[in-house]
């Protein structure tokens, strides 16, 4: 059976091993790496921005994706030895452990620093090598990562349609994978309203919440939180002047037909009623009422 977990339990579990990485970290003791596992578009990576803002925490984000192996493994000069007389290979530091690059700031220079590895499902063999050697001895060739530094993965699963990269078995045995999904309560009261999503969306929603997540699709759109939200943002750049047609090529353009065809229906009758005061109460609407 497979167990997957809310948005706020993830923050709990998140958190927890970011502090026992930390506290591990000091002693030399090893523990597991968590990655977080999920379908796209439902905000893997923003949580770990959430937590970081509000722990204080910095945040480095390496994108797995595009990743090349030179910023991983570093470059490999020629040093010659004290005496002059041999010669070994030296590696410069990793491009990916470069801490002035961080996307969320610390709020001091001794706070933690989760650096997140996005789109780790897309790794290549040849990278997961080397991933191999990071998550179980914190270092690339002879560059060890701070102590005050927690490593956390997140992708996508491989039925997602994501180009997802099998993970070899002694990678996989080094991580504490934690599988999560959207919860629509949580998505509107934590992000929704917070970020101005518009109110007959997030009232559709509310009576068809299987409509905020569809089945990931390949060249096509389908419904995600994040696809609601870019629709959201652009039917807003067009105020007033927003036609039906314009709203229809905006909604399916972002998530799929099935889900506009429906909001089409429920939007005409939506217009009936007072949305701020549907919005405020945080109900979804009476279909039987509207109808009347």
């Amino acid at each position: 059976m497979e167990t997957s977990l809310n948005m706020n339990k993830v923050v709990d579990f998140v958190t927890r091993c970011v502090t026992l990485q930390l506290a591990v970290n000091q002693n030399g003791n090893l523990t597991s790496i968590p990655w977080l596992s999920g379908p796209p578009g439902i905000g893997k990576s923003e949580v770990i921005r959430q937590i970081c803002r509000d722990k204080g925490w910095g945040l480095r984000v390496v994108y797995m994706a595009t990743i090349m192996l030179e910023q991983i493994t570093g470059l490999p000069a020629v040093t010659k030895d004290r005496d002059k007389e041999s010669e070994f290979i030296r590696w410069s530091r990793p491009e990916i452990f470069n801490l002035e690059k961080l996307q969320v700031a610390p709020k001091d220079r001794e706070s933690p620093i989760i650096m997140l590895l996005d789109d780790a499902h897309l790794c290549n063999r040849q990278i997961q090598a080397y991933l191999f050697q990071l998550l179980t001895y914190r270092s690339i060739h002879d560059h060890k990562l701070p102590d005050n530094v927690a490593l956390v993965l997140a992708g996508n699963r491989g039925k997602d349609k994501a180009g997802f990269q099998e993970i070899l078995a002694p990678v996989a045995n080094r991580i504490f994978f934690i599988n999560l999904h959207a919860d629509l309560d949580q998505w509107v009261e934590g992000f929704a309203v917070k970020n101005n999503i518009r109110s007959e969306i997030i009232s559709f929603l509310q009576h068809y919440p299987e409509c905020l997540v569809g089945k990931p699709m390949e060249s096509t759109a389908w419904a995600s939180p994040r696809s609601w939200t870019y629709a959201s943002i652009n039917i807003d750049s067009f105020g007033e002047s927003l036609a039906d047609n314009t709203l229809f090529t905006i909604l399916s353009g972002h998530v799929g037909t099935e889900a506009t065809t429906k909001f089409i229906e429920y939007h005409e009758l939506y217009a009936k009623w007072n949305a701020a005061a549907i919005l405020n109460e945080n109900e979804p609407v009476e279909m039987e009422s509207l109808s009347k």
